[in-house]
């Protein structure tokens, strides 16, 4: 009688990390952040790491780099332009927005969208000023102070470092391990739930509210 031999188990195949896109309008830099093309991204990365690291030791400040550099690029695009005109070569590509302008159009939708984004902000700053919420107020000089305390310990320049390096590992962390995160983020919402229903709801309700609690309203003149 033949013996039957076990079928030797397939190895688990590793699950991916769950694609996710960030809250940006633009695809590009969407995936430039989330190392979708990791030669593109460590690229970028490498390159704002040089310029950090120059701006860093040198003796030059950020303003001087920036004006020397657009004054490279205006004789260099001069020069370049003058050559192709007798060699018949193409000139220094530019915006497209730079060739034909701006519509009508475009400048109301972009005046659009800065009216809602405007009255937003001045919505905050009200509930903010008049004390109509009291936990924003509490937040935002929370978040001005620490600002301020950042600002002096670090330099403008290794703070736009810091940020350029969160932006190129947070998402890739988030994206690798998003089910944890989320359990973390979940779990530290309820504990801070628990914590302000305990000891900071009776005081927050004493605080005396003002009468103006509406916040601005954006008036749509087609629907009046």
């Amino acid at each position: 009688m033949a013996t039957v031999r076990p079928v030797p188990a397939r190895p688990a195949v590793p699950q991916q990390a769950t694609r996710f896109q960030l809250p940006i309008r633009n695809e590009k830099v969407s995936d430039l952040l989330l190392w979708r093309d990791p030669v593109k991204s460590g690229v970028v990365l490498t390159l704002a790491t040089l310029a950090f690291a120059f701006l860093r030791y040198a003796k030059f400040n950020a303003i001087v780099v920036t004006a020397y550099t657009l004054v490279a690029i205006v004789i260099g695009s001069f020069a370049w332009n003058s050559y192709a005109q007798f060699a018949n070569k193409a000139p220094v590509p530019v915006p497209e927005v730079l060739k034909r302008g701006v519509t009508e159009q475009e400048v109301q939708a972009v005046a659009q969208r800065g009216t809602v984004l405007i009255n937003r902000v001045l919505g905050f700053l009200k509930r903010v000023l008049h004390l109509t919420d009291p936990i924003a107020t509490g937040q935002t000089a929370a978040v001005l102070y620490a600002v301020a305390r950042i600002a002096g310990l670090v330099s403008p320049v290794t703070l736009a470092f810091v940020l350029v390096l969160l932006a190129f590992t947070l998402p890739k962390i988030y994206e690798l391990r998003k089910p944890q995160i989320d359990d973390a983020v979940a779990t530290l919402k309820v504990q801070a739930t628990r914590f302000y229903d305990q000891y900071l709801s009776r005081f927050v309700t004493r605080i005396p509210r003002a009468a103006n609690a509406d916040p601005i309203e954006i008036i749509d003149k087609k629907s009046t």
